[in-house]
């Protein structure tokens, strides 16, 4: 819907300085027209779960890391205590966002913001720490 509210990236945590037209170089402009929700990101991990968007085997080769930690726009790890969890986050001046699943557990975390950079590292140190900590 092209006249629901839309968020605004903002440089600062604050939400006082909000970033520019000018600031976003050819290679941001599209990433900055891309819009989602929580609701629409839990969605589409909820249709990953079966086979409503991708067979099984184009799941697993999905989630299989090929390259380091790298699968197929994925990252592919395993928590401390041995079940496997994918993430992939992403930012752009004034958005910054994470999602991880962590299938074995029925646990999905999804993060959206639109304050300054820098947030989503923290945050998601803390999360993960709480839900896979150390042995």
């Amino acid at each position: 819907d092209d006249d629901a509210p839309r968020a605004h990236g903002y440089r600062d945590e604050n939400a006082r300085t909000p970033i520019s037209d000018d600031e976003l170089t050819w290679g941001r402009r599209g990433a900055g027209g891309m819009r989602s929700t929580v609701r629409d990101l839990y969605r589409w991990e909820l249709a990953l779960r079966n086979d409503a968007v991708l067979s099984a085997a184009a799941r697993d080769k999905m989630f299989t890391a090929y390259h380091g930690d790298e699968g197929y726009g994925w990252h592919v790890a395993t928590t401390n205590h041995g079940t496997p969890f994918h993430h992939r986050g992403c930012g752009s001046p004034g958005f910054e966002g994470q999602l991880a699943r962590y299938p074995e557990d029925g646990i999905t975390v999804i993060l959206l913001c639109n304050g300054g950079r820098g947030w989503r590292r923290k945050v998601w140190a803390g999360i993960q720490e709480r839900l896979a900590p150390g042995p």
